[in-house]
């Protein structure tokens, strides 16, 4: 880490991300353009908002992904992930 630049992971290879992700896609014969909005929930603190942000930039940025942000009241977000409602 160089300051707060961290990559998540080691190699931090956004083309073979990229690659992978392309795999991915012919495999369910799907397109970046027929690829579904992915939502991505999180509890609506503030700290959580920044990171649900960042992740969606990087997605949306790095490999085309959209990204649906849905922030949620701690106890529907938990309710949610106890009971396997991850969408």
């Amino acid at each position: 880490c160089i300051g707060m630049q961290c990559a998540y992971f080691a190699d931090a290879d956004l083309e073979k991300a990229k690659t992978l992700f392309e795999e991915g896609l012919a495999e369910l014969k799907l397109t970046r353009e027929t690829f579904p909005v992915i939502p991505l929930s999180y509890c609506g603190i503030e700290v959580n908002q920044r990171i649900a942000a960042v992740v969606q930039r990087q997605w949306e940025r790095g490999l085309g992904i959209r990204v649906r942000l849905d922030p949620q009241e701690w106890t529907t977000y938990y309710d949610h992930l106890s009971s396997g409602r991850f969408l």
